[in-house]
């Protein structure tokens, strides 16, 4: 198999490697400099002929430099955090919310930074300790012991480990390569793939967290169990970074330095039972949420569904994730369980269904093509291409459809993949409209193979990701990089974070193809009309007003950085400034009044008088969708549609 759009080798390509590999080498800027950057830069000039004469001094380089900066860095951690630190209230960190690179210029000014990163991390050490208290630095020693020990470790993990920061650094480089075609080319060493490829056991009580160590050493989580615990919280998501886990018993453990072996050990534990899990969200999110482990041999449907109650009934779904029956037990993939839910909300004489994709990421490509054929009768649904078989059709083999009534889906920046192909399909039919902000923008297919390319992989090889072909929608356009743009937008301050398919340097960009396939859509939906409603209504929510004021006040914040005073004073208040400034953005509650009320179906009721723990999530999930600020709008879009689109008047 081969790349299905692989860069030119030249010199723009050597830069391209170059750019990822200081990405994954220092992605915060606290090791490299612009002179040390400019060393390695030096040895990538000849990268194509070097390897293949079977060498490469560009590793080579960086491995030197980037041994020689650890060190350094190392050292002058040591040495500041030996004496006590002075605070001013006069020292201020612009503490970077961005992905973007920033080095210091040379080896004076990256000690001035790390004067002011230590104080920094010394005060935030204080803050968590802190609690709910007055943040005091009487055990300011005590706090500096904690922090070096913490360093150390790192810097234990990483010397002590098989093969050392060479070995890191080799890795580093191989992802490099692989990401400078695309940033879904991925390379994986043999430690990653067994923790990628491994199974979750459904005999045990778990969590429902598959876990992996990003390249910067951190614990994140790579994949929640569909039906399980972290599943069903909906407030985790992949790519959340485990910050601690407080057991509700017993002591709190830090993930700071902890290897991904000890962290599946920990979660494993026969006798954890409950605890709170304090993450990172992607967008800088702190966030706690509370588990309670489950056997995961859950036999039940795990997509969710209400009946929204008001002036029309309305069937809401939501869809975390485009799950199969290869998952293991849970269902029989996405598109049987969500047919099950629509027959149950047509019991209940729903006069609309609104599919909730936000935050899913994708996932079977085949469901999201059995789920749009249950709405669109017959007919093509996409296209895919690769370097060998051109303009390949996708279609859901079965004809006919179980629900032909109006449908809306709710997306956000993070509805990607599969999630996007559904919306494709559905907005190029008119059997949908598309309400919420710009999805992920991810429309390319990977396969994951051994290095050698060998259909059995010997033992302990490693292997990469690659991407191997393209999706376009049936006029020959592709939403690659670009996403799918809704009918009626809706805006949070998410889009802020810069963290679409996009924001990739080396992201594949949206091309077109010839297509001559005949599809039939149904009359045109009256977008405009709908769109203009919308905004009217929304000028005079004072709520959506004042989230749009602080996404405004966050996209400058994001470009400058946000000003943290490194006292004990000021640290506290100017810190919870920035969470609540983070956590008024990215959510959407927040809804003034709403228009319905949530109902469970029956047979969901009757689960829950079984269950306390499965009632406590749904009163929760409850109370956060009448409060959805989006979904109350949708709801509202709804209404305008069977409005100005009966379905009597439907042909």
């Amino acid at each position: 198999m081969y790349h299905v759009d692989p860069p030119a080798s030249d010199s723009l390509f050597s830069e391209r490697v170059l750019q990822e590999f200081i990405q994954n080498l220092d992605p915060g800027g606290f090791y490299l400099t612009m002179e040390s950057v400019n060393t390695i830069r030096g040895s990538f000039g000849n990268l194509e002929k070097d390897i293949q004469k079977g060498r490469c001094t560009a590793l080579e380089a960086g491995i030197a430099v980037f041994s020689r900066q650890y060190i350094f860095v190392d050292s002058l951690r040591s040495q500041l955090l030996r004496q006590p630190l002075v605070l001013s209230d006069a020292d201020v960190l612009q503490l970077k919310l961005s992905q973007k690179q920033s080095y210091a210029k040379d080896g004076v000014e990256l000690a001035e930074k790390w004067r002011k990163q230590i104080r920094y991390l010394l005060l935030y050490e204080a803050y968590i300790e802190a609690g709910e208290g007055e943040l005091s630095l009487e055990n300011e020693a005590a706090l500096r012991i904690k922090l070096q020990e913490r360093l150390q470790c790192r810097r234990s993990r990483l010397m002590e480990a098989a093969g050392g920061l060479q070995l890191k650094i080799g890795d580093h480089f191989l992802s490099a390569l692989s990401t400078a075609f695309d940033p879904h080319t991925n390379y994986f060493p043999p430690t990653t793939r067994q923790q990628f490829m491994a199974a979750l056991s459904t005999e045990a009580e778990s969590f429902g967290i598959q876990l992996h160590e990003n390249p910067q050493g951190d614990i994140e989580i790579l994949r929640l169990v569909p039906g399980g615990p972290a599943w069903k919280s909906k407030e985790l998501q992949e790519g959340d970074v485990l910050i601690s886990l407080r057991p509700k018993k017993g002591m709190a453990k830090d993930f700071s330095c902890t290897s991904i072996e000890e962290a599946d050990a920990l979660l494993a534990d026969v006798m954890l039972k409950q605890a709170k899990l304090d993450v990172r969200k992607k967008s800088g999110q702190l966030k706690t949420v509370e588990l309670v482990k489950e056997r995961l041999q859950v036999e039940e449907n795990v997509v969710n569904s209400f009946i929204l109650e008001g002036t029309h009934t309305l069937g809401y779904l939501a869809l975390p994730a485009f799950y199969t029956q290869q998952d293991g037990s849970y269902g029989q993939g996405v598109a049987t369980d969500v047919a099950k839910e629509i027959i149950k909300l047509l019991s209940a004489e729903v006069e609309g269904i609104v599919l909730d994709l936000r935050f899913n990421g994708g996932g079977s490509v085949m469901e999201a093509l059995k789920l749009a054929g249950m709405f669109i009768d017959d007919g093509p649904l996409g296209v895919e291409s690769d370097r060998y078989h051109k303009n390949q059709p996708l279609r859901d083999m079965v004809k006919g459809t179980i629900y032909d009534g109006p449908i809306i889906l709710i997306v956000n920046n993070f509805s990607a993949s599969a999630s996007e192909i559904l919306a494709q399909a559905l907005q190029t039919y008119n059997r949908a409209l598309i309400v919420g902000s710009s999805t992920y923008g991810k429309a390319t297919v990977q396969v994951i193979m051994p290095v050698s390319g060998q259909h059995k992989p010997k033992s302990r090889e490693p292997f990469v990701k690659m991407t191997i072909a393209k999706y376009y929608g049936l006029q020959g356009s592709s939403y690659q990089a670009v996403g799918i743009i809704p009918d009626i937008e809706l805006r949070d301050g998410i889009s802020a974070f810069g963290l679409r398919e996009a924001a990739y340097p080396t992201a594949l960009r949206a091309d077109v193809i010839s297509s001559k396939l005949n599809f039939h859509p149904e009359p045109a939906l009256p977008t405009e009309a709908l769109s203009f409603l919308s905004e009217q209504r929304l000028q005079t929510d004072s709520v959506y007003k004042r989230q749009l004021e602080h996404s405004n006040m966050l996209t400058n914040i994001i470009a400058r950085g946000f000003p943290v005073r490194l006292s004990p004073r000021y640290f506290k208040a100017d810190y919870n400034q920035l969470l609540n400034l983070y956590e008024e953005c990215v959510t959407t509650r927040g809804s003034a009044s709403s228009p319905f009320k949530l109902q469970n179906l029956p047979d969901t009721e009757k689960l829950f008088a079984e269950d306390e723990e499965l009632k406590s999530i749904n009163a929760r999930m409850k109370e956060e969708l009448e409060n959805d600020l989006w979904l109350t709008e949708t709801y509202h879009v709804m209404l305008d549609l069977l409005e100005l689109q009966p379905r009597s008047s439907k042909p």
